[in-house]
């Protein structure tokens, strides 16, 4: 169901138009920008960069009027959340991108043994329990104040919320502004091949797995890489697993969809928060018991994916 799912995303061509004015391209302020200090006291950065930039500008199609064509892909999507000044932009984006393949989801959602609406009010709770809690009010005071002060500057109304498509753009302002962090240079600092060779080598260790990469192997792009997994103690060949780090407008690929709760993730959290209760329960039998009551799948000894932990 989930690679129905994601089939029917990666399937997905729409598209929002906008004009310049309503995507904003980049500004350097001038003028100073509220934030707080340690000791709660107001100060100021001045010269917050807020806006699209020309880079992501260039690389949007254009329409005969020459305005902008934004696709819901990843990566026309989350540099406009971070970026784009204009609330009601950021709206309609946010809303398009999370009614994507309506349709399939509510299919796929209907299948599931589990019940959705319990995870939800699960995890509802615990956001709930952590903005209330005295960091979770202090940071949302800040982000507030951000808010009012640019809506004023900007002349938008100010609603005195923090909604879905505020919160990227505002803690993009907040990395800027209270702790001076330029993504932009980070980038020149983490080039991919040095990223990918790291994230493998701790995966390596962490796992006891050996990658080697399948030469002459078929793919559906030169830069996508087959790779075996094997065991480091048994030499044994357990898997395989294609590496594709660049968007596709084709590419039958398995991206992760925000909008669709991973249950398998449900599954592991609640055997640890299980065997954290309960330490001399036996990790097999918890593991199967919730496979068959959240997945509806009954999980037995000797399967690929699972494997008892010594506790």
């Amino acid at each position: 169901l989930s690679i129905e799912f994601n089939r029917n995303l990666n399937e997905d061509n729409t598209f929002l138009v906008f004009s310049e004015h309503e995507l904003g391209k980049l500004v350097c302020m001038n003028h100073r920008l509220m934030r707080r200090c340690s000791k709660g006291s107001l100060a100021f950065c001045s010269s917050f960069k807020g806006g699209l930039t020309d880079s992501y500008l260039n690389g949007l199609e254009k329409t005969a009027e020459g305005k902008y064509k934004v696709t819901l892909e990843y990566p026309s999507y989350y540099p406009l959340m971070k970026r784009c000044h204009n609330p009601e932009t950021r709206r309609k984006m946010e809303t398009a991108f999370h009614s994507r393949c309506k349709q399939a989801a509510k299919r796929v959602l209907q299948c599931m043994p589990y019940s959705i609406a319990s995870v939800q009010q699960e995890y509802s709770s615990v956001i709930v329990k952590k903005l209330n809690s005295p960091i979770g009010i202090k940071e949302r005071k800040y982000i507030l104040a951000l808010k009012k002060r640019e809506c004023l500057m900007k002349g938008y109304q100010f609603d005195g919320q923090i909604n879905a498509w505020d919160l990227p753009y505002y803690m993009n302002q907040v990395e800027q502004c209270k702790f001076a962090v330029n993504k932009d240079k980070l980038i020149e600092y983490f080039p991919l091949e040095v990223v990918t060779e790291g994230l493998f080598g701790i995966y390596q260790e962490l796992l006891g797995l050996a990658f080697e990469e399948v030469e002459c192997a078929h793919v559906w792009h030169e830069d996508v890489k087959l790779y075996s997994v094997r065991d480091t103690e048994t030499e044994e060949e357990i898997g395989q697993f294609y590496l594709d780090l660049h968007p596709r407008a084709s590419a039958n690929v398995l991206s992760f969809s925000l909008g669709l709760m991973n249950l398998r993730q449900v599954v592991l959290s609640r055997v640890d928060q299980y065997l954290h209760s309960c330490p001399g329960a036996d990790t097999a039998e918890v593991f199967a018991q919730h496979c068959q009551d959240i997945l509806g799948v009954p999980a037995t000894p000797g399967q690929l994916y699972y494997r008892q932990l010594d506790c």
